[in-house]
């Protein structure tokens, strides 16, 4: 921690073979990356961008393997990586809030390891693939960062200045959206108030004359079913299981569910899945009694109406035509 290392040579290999050079030049030319790790951050390149004439850093996941010219179809191997680490200091402790690395192609040949290899030539893998030896160098350098806090350290990671977010047109279209779903919503309840009022009347015997299509089954359709209890119980874990990813999603959309703290996101989710059992048990209960369930007492407070009656006798299911007809 905290001490620099000059350009130091890490290993030298041999010839390679020509087919392995040739997977290395696909690689390039497919913007392959490296991906390191330490203390739990992401090897990142970092790329400066001008906003409202301020400089912002933001990182990029990974670095990559090498440089591809298209028009002499050249791949450039980077063999030199400088490791640049960012800490805080805090209470005479340091603790690593950046991890950049910034990469170099160089063609050492009879020269030593610099630092200063731009003046270099780099490596390149040619069209014949022939590559003598490759030395892989590296260099560490350490620098105190007091803008970033350790606590805030992937907000480089997550941030994005991407200037083609039309925020405009998004909340543009998230207003209509509202407005024409409550006004359907709005006609629709009514529709169904009206509805429900003339079915719930004690002199309608039958249905009327115009009745047609999804109101034919408005006797039918809340008739407990066969296994009403196992039903209730599904209905419940279902309940529990779409609370709890909703409730996880929006802690991880606020920031409390940060990458930094290994075992979050599981502990947060099992903490929500046991919470969400009282919403579990309280839903499964009630829709239990509404089937005339004999011990719903026990778990339930409130009990739930149907807003129609149930006929006495079973509607006939009508004779389907030949293409609506399952082959089961």
């Amino acid at each position: 921690m905290s001490v620099p290392v000059a350009c130091e040579v890490l290993c030298t290999t041999q010839s390679l073979p020509a087919l392995e050079l040739s997977f290395a030049k696909q690689l390039i030319a497919l913007e392959y990356k490296v991906e390191w790790i330490v203390d739990d951050l992401p090897a990142a390149t970092a790329n400066m961008f001008s906003v409202a004439n301020k400089k912002v850093k933001e990182y990029e996941m990974g670095f990559l393997l090498g440089s591809y010219d298209e028009k002499t179809d050249k791949a450039y191997l980077n063999n030199h990586v400088h490791l640049k680490f960012l800490y805080e200091n805090k209470d005479d402790l340091k603790y690593i809030v950046g991890f950049e690395v910034v990469t170099g192609s160089v063609d050492y040949g009879n020269n030593a390891c610099s630092d200063d290899f731009l003046k270099l030539p780099p490596l390149e893998i040619g069209e014949d693939n022939l590559i003598k030896a490759i030395t892989y160098t590296y260099s560490v350098s350490w620098h105190e960062e007091k803008g970033l806090k350790w606590g805030n350290r992937w907000d480089l990671y997550l941030s994005t200045q991407d200037s083609q977010i039309h925020w405009y047109s998004i909340v543009n279209s998230l207003i209509i959206l509202l407005f024409l779903t409550a006004m359907v919503a709005i006609i629709m309840l009514r529709t169904l108030n009206n509805d429900i009022a003339l079915y719930n009347e004690e002199n309608v015997k039958e249905d009327p004359e115009d009745t047609t299509g999804w109101k034919l089954l408005h006797g039918d359709v809340f008739r407990p079913p066969f296994l009403s209890g196992f039903l209730s119980s599904l209905v419940g874990s279902g309940i529990q299981f779409s609370l709890t990813i909703f409730i996880t999603v929006v802690l991880a959309l606020t920031g409390y569910l940060n990458p930094a703290y290994r075992g979050g996101l599981v502990s947060s989710a099992i903490f929500s899945y046991v919470f969400m059992g009282l919403f579990s048990g309280y839903y499964s209960s009630r829709l239990y009694k509404s089937f005339k369930g004999n011990n719903w007492l026990k778990n339930s407070f409130l009990g739930y109406d149907h807003p129609v009656r149930t006929t006495q006798i079973p509607r006939q299911i009508p004779e389907q035509a030949w293409y609506l007809k399952s082959f089961a």
